[in-house]
Parts: C-alpha cells; sequence; structure tokens
C-alpha cells in the first residue's frame, strides 16, 4: 500500500466514510482529500485491495478453516 494510500484510508476512518450510517458522502471525502470523487474512490479501493491481500487473502491450497 502507497503512502497516499495509506493517508487516503486513515482520513476515511476518521471522518467517518465507514460509518454505518456514512458520516459522509466520498464527494464530501474527495472534498477533504482535495481530489475529485473518482480519484477518491479510486484510493480507497486500490488500497483496500492491498490490505485484504496482505492480512486475508492466503495461498491457494492453504484452508483457513479453524475447525481442521
Amino acid at each position: 500500500m502507497t503512502a497516499i494510500q495509506r493517508d487516503t484510508l486513515a482520513t476515511a476512518l476518521r471522518e467517518g466514510y465507514f460509518n454505518v450510517p456514512r458520516a459522509l458522502t466520498i464527494e464530501e471525502l474527495s472534498d477533504v482529500l482535495g481530489i475529485s470523487s473518482n480519484a477518491a474512490s479510486q484510493r480507497i479501493r486500490r488500497a483496500s485491495d492491498s490490505l485484504i491481500q496482505a492480512t486475508i487473502v492466503i495461498d491457494a491450497g492453504e484452508s483457513n478453516d479453524d475447525d481442521e
């Protein structure tokens, strides 16, 4: 994950973008970040993908079942 992606996620979290219900829209978040809403959305998706790949996804053939 890039530093910009990390900062975007941190700002989104701090501003309440991930709250349920959301505290602000992607457009409002993009204003806070000073970028377009499309750029903000892409950064969040790419950063989320990096985070998931690094923390959740396991190699093919491995099991994440705790029952075994």
